[in-house]
């Protein structure tokens, strides 16, 4: 969906630290822009009052360098700023600045104006009006046709009808909103929009789709260094109360922690899905849910794909040649629709692939992937084309590794919340981490499609690793903990975490020499590297393992 993140955080500093200069050549303009970004910024995050100072001063020194627009602009800022407080003094710079833009056929201001004004209208209780603006807010956002536009826009929009209990109408609009943020990518709204998704579901009594929902937002929001509107904190926690209460705290928490580790696209799809048709698995992992064959599929298996490490396509028990291929995007191209269960259109083909070429190259390149992956699987019902997206035909007999691996680690991670002190927990757990063969597409030289898949793996591997080394440790085999905290400093040379669980391992199976050794490899990578010493808590533990005797 997006292969970056939006830094808010750090946008912000780096404007605080240029207000924060007192260089007279900068000029007024350059001061009033910077207090605009910053106030945009800290107006998003939730910062009403430190926003205000800031968009004030913005705009009375562009009211006093004659820019209107720049006055505008900061006038429907305040007016967001105010809005998510639920302060009627949000209408009167809202108003003014719509009048401006109205004058100057400024659809993106007239956008923001509106928006600013039915969010206070809904927030009012006066939803008939507020759904008269709203209305008229998205058919500007359409016809300044840009998408994370639209996607707000079409937001406000379905918080009003889910103000008016329409669920049905609600769940569609805020699905037409992921779509649009889908394909012009702003994750702060695309995680609002999951939020709002999520009450739609709680309003539906699925209480743990809902969490899901919520819990993919929240860890999107922390990534980003924003936090709720006050609004939606008010409207959000009696919903989430009642939804955790219904479906009971337990499942709602663990549904709630497992979306905060699962790809943020699969869980979009989901919240999509929910609204094209019913999930085939409502209650099943959000990741497995989007990505697994569905029952009655075919038990023989026609076509393994291999990811996770060494990269390979097995048709038929043979292993499809790299000469077989003449470009690499088509075997990239059938990884990447076997990650979407619901398939990809070719729009969002073009993005993640060719998202520099012109509409027309677009379509064409995608054209010729898709010929190529046909021509060299040797038949072309591997790949359909349904509902405008192009889908994995799991029916013929589709294999992949890390489909295989996640559902294994999932399954042993679900075993041990259930019995953390089952005897085969730590040989479930074992089982399905040596599945994990290497990193994701390792070897392929890929777009940049594949890195946050790449991450998201690898960081589920890591912590089972994590998890592994500790259920050993406890159960006294430190001998076998000794090559998983192995691997897990090979696997991060920098988590001085597992360096001292390594070196406690070491020191609890015999080779307290081995685990000192350690150490000091340890101090001369942090040396080396970072010009570091050690942590307290390493250099603790080295004190304890020379000591007369080590029982920590």
């Amino acid at each position: 969906m997006c292969s970056h993140q939006v830094l808010w955080t750090e946008g912000r500093s780096w404007l605080e630290g240029a207000l924060a200069l007192s260089d007279p050549k900068l000029g007024d303009a350059y001061r009033a822009a910077a207090l605009f970004g910053a106030g945009v910024i800290a107006s998003l995050q939730g910062h009403g009052a430190t926003a205000r100072a800031w968009l004030e001063e913005s705009g009375t020194i562009a009211r006093a360098l004659g820019d209107r627009s720049l006055a505008a602009y900061s006038d429907s800022y305040i007016g967001v700023a105010l809005g998510q407080e639920g302060q009627a003094a949000a209408e009167a710079p809202a108003r003014a600045a719509l009048a401006w833009f109205e004058e100057l056929g400024d659809l993106y201001g007239q956008r923001l104006a509106l928006l600013v004004l039915a969010t206070l209208l809904t927030r009012q209780g006066d939803l008939a009006k507020a759904r008269v603006v709203s209305e008229q807010a998205v058919r500007v956002a359409r016809a300044y046709d840009l998408g994370r536009e639209l996607g707000i826009a079409l937001q406000v929009l379905g918080t009003v009808q889910l103000q008016q209990r329409e669920l049905d109408a609600a769940a569609a609009t805020i699905a037409d909103a992921l779509a649009a943020l889908r394909r012009d990518p702003q994750p702060f709204w695309i995680a609002r929009a999951l939020e709002l998704m999520g009450v739609v579901e709680c309003a539906r009594a699925r209480g743990s789709n809902a969490a899901r929902l919520f819990g993919a937002a929240e860890r999107r929001r922390e990534r980003m260094g924003a936090v709720l509107f006050h609004l939606d904190r008010e409207r959000l926690a009696p919903t989430i109360a009642a939804a955790r209460a219904g479906v009971g705290a337990e499942r709602f928490d663990a549904a709630w922690d497992a979306a905060r580790a699962e790809s943020f696209d699969r869980v979009v799809d989901l919240a999509i899905d929910s609204v094209v048709r019913p999930s085939a698995a409502p209650h099943a992992p959000a990741v497995i849910a989007s990505i697994a064959p569905e029952s009655g599929s075919a038990s023989r298996v026609a076509l393994q794909v291999r990811v996770l490490g060494h990269f390979a396509i097995i048709l038929d028990g043979a292993e499809i040649p790299r000469s077989a291929w003449k470009f690499a995007r088509p075997r990239e191209l059938l990884v990447y629709l076997l990650g979407h269960r619901d398939g990809r259109s070719r729009e969002q083909i073009s993005v993640a692939f060719w998202p520099e070429a012109s509409a027309a190259q677009a379509k064409n390149n995608v054209h010729v992937a898709l010929h190529q992956l046909r021509r060299v699987l040797g038949r072309n019902d591997f790949v359909l084309y349904r509902r405008e997206r192009y889908v994995t035909n799991w029916a013929l007999g589709v294999d992949v590794d890390a489909i295989a691996f996640e559902r294994d680690l999932e399954a042993a991670r679900r075993a041990l919340r259930v019995n953390p002190a089952a005897p085969d927990a730590a040989a479930r757990l074992g089982a399905a981490l040596d599945l994990y063969h290497g990193d994701f597409l390792e070897d392929e030289d890929a777009g940049d499609w594949h890195l946050e898949e790449r991450a998201r793996l690898r960081r589920l591997w890591t912590e089972g690793l994590a998890t592994l080394g500790s259920l050993l440790t406890g159960a006294g085999s430190y001998s076998e903990a000794v090559d998983v905290y192995r691997q897990l400093v090979r696997a991060d040379e920098w988590d001085e975490v597992a360096h001292r669980h390594l070196m406690s391992a070491l020191a609890r199976s015999g080779q307290r020499g081995a685990a000192l050794r350690h150490y000091d490899h340890v101090v001369a990578l942090l040396e080396r590297e970072l010009g570091s010493a050690p942590a307290h808590e390493t250099v603790l533990l080295y004190d304890q393992l020379r000591g007369a005797s080590f029982d920590s």
